[in-house]
């Protein structure tokens, strides 16, 4: 019908295998009852090291109609498993939620609600996230408003809704390290929240691990931003000043006291400290040639295996 809309929920997976078939059972009776609106399921296997995640999602695609399900060859990661699912989604608006049920799919009106804007983030009242996931968030969300000049009060989470429009040009960007919520900021300003609740995970544990979040936060300051060449350059200009403070102090107390012999404790110090930052330099620079060189070669952001459609 002419005033008939289709909306692509996205849904990387990793490692789930029982919230699958719920997920995609009450995302459709959502649907079922929202007039003149009409969804399909985009699942992006991102190489999961669960041999039940591939058995549930060919269960799926065997029993469900409009499903779209995408393997890669190896893991690429959840940044890049979206933005492939975004890809070959048709809808007029991209859903993208988590595989675990901690993104409620009873939400997602009130995502729609609001669907006159570009971009609408899930809000959540309190996260269920243990601990150091939660602080790394915060720290996280510190560096989002420092580099994204993303507003204070705006949360970002994996839960959101996407116009059309934006994603066809979030798919338009050519880079190794993709970052997207650095890139939706890149493209529009229209960016709200609608405050939802943050559920537990079904049954599985979360497989964002330590070094997977430290990665996703390195994109964010190598790839979107200057901050760590600035630091260096602050950090360099700081020991030229104090190592000019102490040519002096050195010059007032020869003319004063005379020479003495320095210590070894505090030469070795000294020599060790500007050691370490010196190599620390050297590491933040290549890794900023590395990620030059990698997007000048058009590195592939993911390999497709397959990919299995039943409309």
């Amino acid at each position: 019908m002419k005033n008939s809309k289709l909306y692509s929920i996205i849904i990387p997976v990793y490692g789930s295998s029982n919230s699958l078939v719920e997920i995609a059972e009450r995302t459709k009776a959502v649907f079922t009852s929202l007039p003149e609106r009409h969804c399909e399921l985009i699942f992006v296997n991102d190489y999961s090291p669960n041999p039940q995640t591939e058995t549930t999602l060919q269960h799926l695609i065997a029993t469900e109609k409009n499903i779209t399900i995408i393997t890669f060859s190896k893991n690429f990661g959840q940044q890049a498993a979206t933005l492939c699912g975004i890809h070959y989604a048709k809808g007029d608006f991209i859903i993208t939620m988590d595989d675990d049920l901690q993104h409620n799919p009873e939400d997602i009106p009130r995502l729609i609600e609001r669907e006159e804007h570009d971009v609408v983030f899930a809000a959540f009242q309190k996260k269920r996230h243990p601990f150091l996931q939660r602080l790394a968030s915060r720290i996280k969300g510190y560096f989002d408003h420092m580099i994204l000049d993303k507003p204070k009060h705006l949360q970002l989470t994996s839960f959101r809704l996407i116009n059309r429009r934006i994603a066809k040009e979030l798919i338009n960007y050519q880079t190794s390290y993709p970052f997207i919520p650095a890139m939706l900021f890149r493209i529009t300003s229209d960016v709200v929240n609608v405050v939802v609740q943050h559920h537990d995970r079904f049954d599985e544990n979360s497989q964002y691990t330590l070094w997977k979040m430290v990665k996703l936060f390195s994109n964010l300051i190598i790839n979107n931003s200057f901050v760590m060449l600035k630091l260096l350059g602050i950090i360099g200009i700081g020991g030229f000043l104090i190592s000019l403070l102490l040519s002096l102090y050195l010059i007032v107390q020869y003319f004063y006291q005379g020479f003495r012999v320095s210590g070894w404790a505090s030469l070795m110090l000294a020599v060790v400290f500007l050691g370490g930052l010196i190599l620390f330099g050297v590491g933040v620079i290549g890794e900023y040639l590395l990620r030059i060189l990698a997007n000048l070669e058009h590195n592939r952001m993911y390999s497709i295996k397959r990919v299995q459609k039943h409309d």
